[in-house]
């Protein structure tokens, strides 16, 4: 399970970090847990869910390309 701070989650998900803490008063995205000062930290793949990507998925992607003159 791999947490992001809010500032790398707002980051990854192209919002501000005030955006990011409202989503989560709205409950529109649950933090998974708070550190001992208060912080909310949230998992890596519930972020990627909230822009659609979905779980990490692991393996290689090759991509083939030919162009013709």
């Amino acid at each position: 399970m791999r947490l992001l701070s809010t500032g790398k989650a707002a980051a990854k998900l192209n919002v501000a970090v005030a955006t990011l803490r409202r989503w989560h008063q709205q409950g529109l995205l649950v933090p998974s847990c708070r550190t001992i000062g208060g912080h909310r930290r949230d998992q890596r793949d519930a972020v990627r869910a909230t822009i659609g990507m979905g779980p990490a998925v692991t393996g290689k992607t090759i991509c083939y390309a030919r162009v013709s003159s």
